[in-house]
């Protein structure tokens, strides 16, 4: 799991944060090399911003230079796991306030690398994350979780567990909704997934895949700029929304991090 540092004081700040912006860094060495670079995010607090209803341009709608950026987020996954096993790979996450290595380590969230098979209705070996904090405590982890039917009607689930593997919420993702079929895209800009509470009930807060915008970056880096705003329940305590954040990068890598649909359960 790593080495265990010394929290910083930005990781208190969870729990007046109503949610975050989270923006993948576009680099040129992807289009040279596809997979063989380590992911780099930029996560900025989003001071209350709204994106259900976001235009095409997301930084003139979020207002994202203006942001005040919370961490920075990247992978650690060896060549191999990079190369042969793509978005199922296993990887250490560490996320630092302000500069990566430089600054303060706040979280580690930690995906091993799992050959999800589908089998008789039954899905063996689950996509799942764990969150730790900086000094290695288990705050929780997020686990796929298979429903035959609701797979079969486009809806996928998402089981946010805290350190007792008590279930505290669930991140839906609907991909048979009319208002997700084009998304994220210039036709439609915003993916939405809603958080649902333990009795998977609705909650305030969601989860939405962006589209980048219609602008020199995005056009240079299409995809590899995967964009997102989690806006945090408003019951969820300051573990539950970093086992949230580990759970929004779970499904950035199984369902987002390729536009190849080479399997079933990343489709």
């Amino acid at each position: 799991m790593g080495e265990t540092v010394k929290a910083g004081p930005q990781i208190h700040k969870m729990t007046d944060c109503t949610g975050i912006i989270t923006q993948q860094k576009f680099d040129i060495n992807e289009l040279i090399c596809p997979g063989c670079v380590a992911n780099t995010y930029k996560i900025k607090g989003d001071q209350g911003w709204d994106s259900m209803e976001m235009g095409t341009d997301f930084e003139d709608a979020a207002g994202w230079d203006q942001k005040k950026k919370m961490f920075v987020a990247q992978e650690k996954s060896t060549m191999m796991q990079k190369v042969c096993c793509g978005r199922f790979r296993e990887f250490d996450m560490k996320l630092w306030v302000k500069k990566k290595k430089s600054g303060l380590q706040q979280y580690q969230f930690f995906r091993p690398f799992k050959c999800s098979i589908i089998c008789c209705c039954f899905l063996f070996n689950p996509q799942e994350i764990q969150a730790n904090d900086a000094s290695g405590n288990n705050l929780g982890k997020v686990v796929h979780e298979w429903n035959c039917i609701g797979e079969m009607c486009g809806k996928r689930l998402f089981r946010v567990e805290d350190n007792s593997a008590t279930p505290k919420y669930y991140i839906e993702r609907n991909i048979c909704c009319n208002k997700n079929m084009c998304a994220p895209s210039c036709l439609c800009p915003v993916h939405n997934m809603q958080i649902l509470d333990a009795n998977k009930q609705p909650t305030d807060g969601y989860l939405n895949g962006l589209f980048p915008g219609c602008n020199i970056k995005s056009l240079i880096g299409g995809s590899l700029r995967s964009t997102y705003h989690l806006k945090f329940p408003t019951a969820a305590s300051e573990e539950d929304r970093a086992v949230l954040m580990a759970g929004m990068f779970l499904i950035e890598y199984v369902h987002f991090e390729s536009q190849d649909r080479d399997d079933g359960i990343a489709a």
